[in-house]
């Protein structure tokens, strides 16, 4: 399980396009799980 914490909508769409999250996502968490559930939400 990841969790995570953004300041705003904006930091979290930096995120996901960063090198570095694309790199593990790709090549080391897609490749390894069959399923994957992800999901945002503001409180």
């Amino acid at each position: 399980m990841m969790d995570s914490t953004f300041a705003d909508n904006d930091a979290l769409k930096a995120y996901q396009k960063n090198p570095l999250h694309q790199a593990v996502a790709n090549g080391t968490v897609r490749p390894n799980v069959a399923e994957r559930l992800s999901f945002d939400y503001e409180i």
